[in-house]
């Protein structure tokens, strides 16, 4: 996992499946990837009565930070957490403490590897390196815990951070003021940055802060940063008498911007009202106050790690893994993000954006999130069966946090048909009409319809196909949700060599004629031929048919010449039955698909099918729906484009995995409120209700996983 080496690079999300209290480490690189039997309900893929539902409930996550509860900041934290946990339906233990310990912290921390084990994850802050250790000998033990808010980026092993790098949070900060200096019409040259630090030199964020601040300006030309270091009393009385004697040298100015954080910079500009001085103020980790003041002019930008991303996904997260053993993985920013002018719905921001019916601070109406309007367009036929699995995906997420799904589910627009695409988005295009929209883009041609959305204000993410260039398709797209088709490809097509496998000494991607030019599909066969390029061996696509494959294969150049092992890989899980015929009246063929189905399960497990990839269509469905409604709550965004929802290569399998191809009863209880009592179920579990035939594999992210028993899986 290169991000995690590397802090400064922008990383992809990667959900992975993981093994449970069986190995210390996770594997070094996150290309590995393990489907583990860490669930308790066991089902069997005999019949679809073997089944059983899910209690989530049963499912922990347990937080363990630095907050205490007579701090203001982490209140509205730990509701937020709550919120996620009552999203996701599992119980969620989080205590503040009375005051901070760290010798007590990190004695907590460590015995999270004997009290959070099983269906348990943890979320943890890493405030010190006290904390830090025990984070690492917690892990070590056998603990799934994941890093938010202090201790950017952590200890490798973590199963991801949530944070903000506090060092480019201190250079976007100078970068931030010599800007907002030049829009004062000075070109910035010989600028005079001073950098507030209430906390007198004593609190390790604030000092990586500084450390980047006065890199960024000392870079610049003449430019001079400055530390003021400010000792208790940390009240803005004491701190703007402390400041007025600081600014200033006799009658003379001494700073052009100042920049502090929280309650230092409304000290700041009381300093500069004191003294009579201008200059460009900046501030760290804004609140409502703050924002305020920028509606008043007073304050020109503000640097934010976006606390509410973090405390949300973090927990999120936790409970994803908890109880399918799939999360994010790796280095996940949530900051430092440049704020300029206030968001339009800033009232909340100190209250975390509470869900209704809880009742926030005067000012901050809660959110109905019924009202939040989501649509998912497709080009696919209605009843499409791959796509299926997608929209049970989207229908649970739209239930789990009560938001409304447009249509009740995926809207199909048909096969390969970008005009009647368009013409549904540009019929639903209206903030009237939808708040946020996820799309397949399976062609250029729908780009434009999708910027058009995108500027009317609607929160839109890709899903599926349109991240085949390694970019996102179109400007202004929050996320890509899907595999990388290209790095799968080739993986695959590698695996194919390996004298293991049969050792494949030529290659042929099969695609279909219609559809060769689509994007996903197209970098399909991209990965495929770069995989030939780097063994030295031939490669040819291959257009066909379903009902033309045996023969347009038997044409393709080299492959029935009598000798060697000539390697197909299917980039359409449809053709797998005709090619299934063509290995038995050809059995030197080696043979690996995209798309893992039933047919594909049954052929890797007797022999003939190396591999099928799977994407884990349920996600690709059922997380688009999270990411968007924190948008449309928030206006934040994790600062990342690709979330990778699968991009796994089966190998290995057992007949198990049919149950989570075929869709699973929920258990649910009745829903719970955020805080303190919200870990209380108040009935007993009983099957979620489908609300369409089988056919729809209506389906819970836990249910969509809970068989996969007995599975190898190595992402591209």
């Amino acid at each position: 996992d290169s991000s995690r080496a590397d802090p400064a690079a922008v990383p992809q999300i990667v959900w992975r499946a993981q093994s449970r209290k069986t190995v210390p480490h996770r594997p070094s690189s996150l290309m590995k990837i393990a489907f583990a039997a860490l669930l308790a309900v066991s089902a069997r893929a005999d019949t679809d009565q073997d089944c059983h539902c899910v209690d989530r409930s049963l499912s922990t996550v347990s937080a363990v930070t630095h907050g205490i509860k007579t701090d203001p900041y982490w209140q509205p934290f730990r509701e937020t957490s709550f919120q996620a946990a009552a999203d996701t339906g599992i119980t969620l233990e989080f205590d503040l403490y009375d005051e901070f310990d760290a010798a007590v912290m990190a004695a907590d921390v460590e015995a999270l590897a004997d009290t959070c084990v099983d269906k348990c994850a943890a979320v943890v802050t890493i405030p010190d390196a006290t904390v830090e250790e025990a984070v690492e000998n917690a892990i070590f033990n056998g603990a799934a815990l994941f890093g938010t808010n202090a201790g950017y980026p952590g200890p490798f092993d973590l199963e991801s951070f949530f944070g903000s790098n506090e060092t480019e949070a201190g250079a976007e900060a100078g970068r931030q003021a010599l800007a907002a200096l030049v829009r004062t019409g000075w070109n910035g040259v010989g600028a005079r940055v001073a950098m507030v630090d209430p906390e007198n030199g004593m609190i390790s964020s604030l000092n990586q802060r500084w450390d980047g601040l006065k890199a960024a300006i000392e870079n610049a030309t003449g430019a001079s940063a400055t530390r003021l270091l400010l000792p208790p009393p940390r009240t803005v009385p004491a701190m703007t008498d402390e400041l007025a004697g600081l600014l200033v040298d006799g009658d003379a100015c001494l700073y052009d911007a100042v920049v502090g954080t929280f309650d230092a910079a409304i000290a700041i500009l009381g300093a500069l009202n004191k003294t009579g001085c201008e200059a460009v103020v900046g501030g760290f980790d804004p609140n409502e106050g703050l924002f305020d003041e920028m509606a008043r002019g007073n304050i020109q930008f503000l640097i934010s790690q976006q606390t509410y991303s973090q405390s949300y996904f973090a927990t999120y997260s936790a409970a994803l893994l908890s109880f399918t053993g799939m999360s994010f993985s790796g280095l996940v920013p949530t900051g430092p993000l440049a704020i300029t002018a206030p968001p339009s719905n800033y009232a909340c921001y100190d209250d975390f954006y509470p869900v209704c019916p809880a009742t926030p601070s005067p000012g901050c109406a809660c959110t109905d999130r019924s009202e939040i309007r989501i649509a998912g367009v497709v080009d696919e036929p209605v009843e499409n069966a791959w796509w299926n699995l997608v929209n049970a995906g989207a229908r649970d997420a739209a239930e789990d946090l009560g938001v409304t799904l447009l249509e009740g589910g995926l809207v199909f627009t048909g096969a390969a048909d970008p005009p009647a695409f368009i013409a549904k988005l540009e019929e639903i295009c209206d903030p009237a009409t939808i708040d946020a929209l996820f799309v397949k883009i399976s062609t250029p041609d729908v780009h434009d319809a999708v910027a058009a959305c995108i500027d009317k204000g609607i929160a839109v993410l890709s899903i599926n196909a349109g991240y085949e260039s390694g970019e996102l398709a179109v400007d202004g797209l929050l996320y890509h949700v899907g595999q990388e088709d290209f790095a799968v490809a080739r993986s695959g097509a590698i695996m194919l060599v390996r004298p293991s496998s049969g050792k494949a000494d030529r290659f042929y991607c099969v695609v279909a004629e219609q559809e060769m030019d689509l994007g996903n599909l197209k970098a399909r066969c991209d990965g495929v031929a770069d995989a030939a390029q780097r063994a030295g061996l031939p490669y040819q696509r291959v257009a066909t048919s379903v009902d033309t494959l045996r023969d347009d294969l038997i044409k393709a150049r080299g492959f029935d010449d009598g000798a060697g092992a000539p390697g197909i890989i299917l980039s359409d899980g449809k053709f797998l039955p005709g090619a299934l015929s063509v290995l038995a009246e050809y059995p030197s063929v080696v043979l690996g698909t995209f798309d893992l189905d039933e047919l594909s399960v049954e052929a890797i497990d007797d022999g003939r099918l190396v591999f099928a990839t799977d994407q884990f269509r349920y996600l690709q469905g059922y997380l688009p729906l999270a990411l968007l409604t924190a948008n449309v709550v928030t206006e934040e965004k994790l600062l990342v484009d690709f979330i990778r929802s699968g991009a796994g290569l089966v190998r290995h399998t057992a007949k198990d995995v049919l149950c989570s191809l075929k869709g699973f009863e929920a258990c649910l209880t009745t829903p719970r409120p955020s805080g303190e009592d919200s870990n209380t179920p108040t009935a007993e579990p009983t099957a979620r209700k489908k609300s369409d035939s089988a056919a729809t594999l209506q389906a819970t992210l836990l249910a969509a996983m809970v068989c996969v028993v007995s599975a190898l899986v190595v992402a591209a």
